[in-house]
Order: C-alpha cells, then structure tokens, then sequence
C-alpha cells in the first residue's frame, strides 16, 4: 500500500525532479580539482605513532606465537597429534559415564597435571630426551588406564546386555 502512494507521489511531482540537469562535465572537473589539490589529509602526529606501535606490537605477537610453536621438537608435536586425540575420546566417553567413580577423574587429572608440568620443563631445555621420554610414558600411562576402565565398563554393559563400541 504504500509503495504505491510513493509511487504515484513521484510520477505526480516528476516535474520538480527533473528541474535540474547535471552537468557531467562540471562534476568530474571539481572531482579531478579535488584530488590534486596539495593539501591533502595529513594525519597527526599521534595517528602515525599509534600506527607505527600497533605494527611493532603485531610483529611481536607473530614472532612470539611462530616461536613457541617451533619450540617444541618434533617428537612432542608427532606425540601429541597422535596420543591427543586416542586419550581425548576415550576420556570423554568415561566421563559421559554416570558410574565412574570421581577418584578415578581425580587419578587421571594428576595424569594431565604431571604432562603440563614435563611440558614447562621441556622449554627449559628443548633437547631433553628424558623429559621427552617421560612425556611419552605419561601419555601411555594414561591411555592404558583409559583402556583399563574402558575394558571394565564394557564387561558390566555385557552382563547387563548391552554392547559399547569405543
């Protein structure tokens, strides 16, 4: 409804539109004055400063991000990617299980505890093949245990009838 109204107001007034005609010629002469005048936006002083602390800050960042990340050997990125993912699933399927009793979540969180710390010990000394190892055994540690109550929730759901795919 009232798209028409403004429809016919603009066919009843088209007149008083089209008083005026543009003169292309004229537009693109002051744009083309426009643009070549000397004095063009100068930012100020702080603009230039702050932009010049933002980029530095920015390199910074990106610096200290690649080099953590190359920090650790590659080992430990080959280890994780592939323990990472093994022991996440399994850990939250038992979670997900209501008869899990806590101090087991406890045991394994001292598990998790044990790793981060090895982890911080590894940037001391990046080459320190026995904190790697130590790393290596935590994480088998930890997936045997999985393994273990997985094995056990597995035989109490076959008792019961049920049959659990992990």
């Amino acid at each position: 409804m009232k798209q028409d109204e403004f429809k016919k107001f603009v066919s009843d007034q088209r007149q008083e539109f089209e008083l005026y005609e543009a003169d292309n010629q004229e537009m693109w002469s002051e744009i083309q004055r426009r643009l070549d005048q000397k004095d063009r936006f100068k930012p100020p002083v702080w603009l230039k400063v702050a932009a010049v602390f933002a980029l530095v800050f920015t390199s910074f960042v990106a610096w200290y991000v690649v080099n953590n990340e190359q920090s650790l050997p590659q080992q430990v990125i080959e280890m994780e990617a592939y323990y990472g993912p093994l022991t996440g699933e399994k850990m939250q399927f038992i979670k997900s299980n209501q008869d899990i009793d806590p101090a087991i979540l406890q045991d394994l969180e001292v598990l998790d505890k044990a790793y981060k710390e090895l982890k911080e010990d590894l940037k001391d000394d990046v080459d320190n093949q026995e904190v790697i190892n130590a790393m290596i055994q935590t994480y088998r540690a930890k997936l045997k245990i999985l393994e273990q109550i997985l094995s056990e929730i597995q035989n109490e759901t076959k008792d019961e009838g049920d049959e659990i795919l992990i």
